[in-house]
């Protein structure tokens, strides 16, 4: 990320993190149009996959040592989560919030999928996130093996483009969830390592901006004949959001190439994960913050600020904490 030509990946981390806030703000509106808006900003979470995916892709060599790979992934995503739901166990003890023994045990683990407890339903995207990890080093090994051979990477991306429409009526819903995003990280784990054969020019790029508009105006038109269907949930939702996500990209990849990011994107860039992780409890959850001026706007700015100083001192401890282990 540091070379020029990747200046825009921290550009899009901090937008991919500012659209999930303004998804989960819209919903604490109470405007039927900021709710209904929120849909469209949830796409924060595929771009956080796509970038995941593309910067790992980037490396363009095969992982030296799994058994390292692991345990820095490993670190990386269990020290700052943790941290978090340490807080929010010993916040639900003090309000005398139920406790359900099974469901903090897999909240602890980060494998509860959408069976979140208050104040942590957004972290399914970690367990989403771990089984991305888990397979990486075999994605790896398959698209390094296809470098030389166009046929056998395009095969590899027909089938991942399909799998999720056989998720969504062969599994439940959650799971079809849960795994679609493994989906979308391994076709931008490819796009990360063909990264520097593309050029991107104008014209490309006007023609992502097109369908990503023709993506969502479908959205929106199948969303009134078939909202509530596993068709539309699963189908329509996934797709147009993942190929939003990926126009994006390439949108932000040949606008901000050669835009160095100033301090203050930077700096929101760096703490973008620990800003996932906590804003939902200040949102949404037990110490919810919503309702304590008399403006949804001003609310919006409290819940922020305060969920940037909080993210920001638990990164800072989580850097030490790196140092130890």
């Amino acid at each position: 990320m540091r070379q020029t030509k990747y200046q825009f990946a921290t550009w899009l981390r901090t937008v991919g993190m500012l659209m999930i806030l303004l998804c989960h703000f819209t919903q604490q509106s109470g405007n039927s149009y900021l709710v209904m808006s929120s849909q469209f900003f949830n796409i924060g979470n595929d771009i956080f996959f796509i970038m995941s995916g593309f910067l790992f892709g980037i490396q363009g060599k095969a992982l030296n040592s799994m058994v390292q790979w692991y345990k820095k992934r490993i670190k990386r995503i269990y020290v700052p989560y943790e941290m978090m739901i340490i807080v929010l166990f010993l916040v639900h003890i003090v309000l005398g919030i139920q406790i359900s023994v099974q469901q903090w045990g897999k909240q602890f683990l980060g494998l509860q999928g959408w069976s979140g407890v208050d104040g942590a339903i957004h972290t399914w995207f970690i367990t989403s996130l771990l089984i991305c990890y888990l397979l990486t080093p075999l994605i790896s090994e398959i698209v390094l093996d296809s470098k030389e051979n166009r046929k056998k990477i395009w095969k590899i991306v027909v089938i991942v483009c399909i799998v999720p429409v056989g998720l969504a009526y062969l599994v439940s819903s959650d799971t079809a969830t849960i795994l679609t995003p493994v989906c979308w990280y391994t076709l931008a784990y490819i796009l990360g390592n063909r990264f520097s054969e593309m050029n991107l020019t104008a014209r490309k790029v006007s023609i992502s901006v097109v369908v990503m508009c023709i993506a969502f105006a479908l959205r929106i038109l199948c969303r009134q004949q078939f909202d509530g269907t596993v068709f539309y949930n699963l189908i329509v939702v996934g797709y147009t959001h993942a190929i939003g996500a990926f126009c994006i990209f390439f949108i932000f990849a040949y606008i901000f190439k050669n835009i160095k990011a100033p301090k203050c994107v930077e700096f929101l860039s760096n703490i973008s994960f620990e800003i996932y992780l906590w804003h939902y409890m200040f949102t949404d959850g037990p110490i919810r913050l919503f309702g304590l001026t008399p403006s949804w706007i001003l609310d919006c700015i409290l819940v922020f600020a305060v969920t940037i100083l909080v993210s920001w001192c638990f990164n800072k401890i989580a850097s030490k904490i790196y140092k130890i282990i």
